[in-house]
C-alpha cells in the first residue's frame, strides 16, 4: 500500500513547526529595531561610543529611556557594553546590526 502524501498545509505547518524558534528571534530582532527612539539611539551610536547620560543628552532623552532602550538592543545583539570605572559605555554591534540588516532587505524582495 503507498504511503499518503503529505498536503502542501502539512508540509507548511511542519516547517513552521520546526522553525517556530527561529522565526521568534527574527521577529524579536527586528522588534528591537522599531522603534524611532532605538533608531536614534543606534544613528548616534553609530559615530562612537557613548555613556547613557552622555546619549541622554545628545538624543535629549532622559536617562532612563535611555537605559530602558539600550536594554532592549543589548538583548538583541545590536550593541556591547563596556564598563568604564562607573560608567557603561556602549557601542554598535555593527556586524549584527548589517547582517539583520541584510536579511530583512532579502525579505522584503520577496
Amino acid at each position: 500500500m503507498p504511503k499518503p502524501t503529505k498536503n502542501k498545509t502539512s508540509f507548511s505547518s511542519d516547517i513552521f513547526r520546526q522553525n517556530k524558534k527561529t522565526i521568534r528571534r527574527i521577529n524579536r530582532l527586528i522588534s528591537s529595531l522599531d522603534s524611532p527612539v532605538r533608531q536614534k539611539i543606534l544613528a548616534r551610536l553609530m559615530k562612537g561610543a557613548y555613556a547613557v547620560e552622555a546619549l541622554g543628552r545628545t538624543c535629549r532623552l532622559d536617562s532612563a529611556v535611555v537605559s530602558h532602550h539600550l536594554a532592549v538592543l543589548r538583548r538583541a545583539g545590536f550593541v556591547t557594553v563596556i564598563r568604564k570605572g562607573k560608567y557603561r559605555h556602549y557601542s554598535v554591534q555593527q556586524q549584527n546590526l548589517k547582517a539583520i540588516i541584510s536579511l530583512v532587505r532579502k525579505l522584503a524582495a520577496l
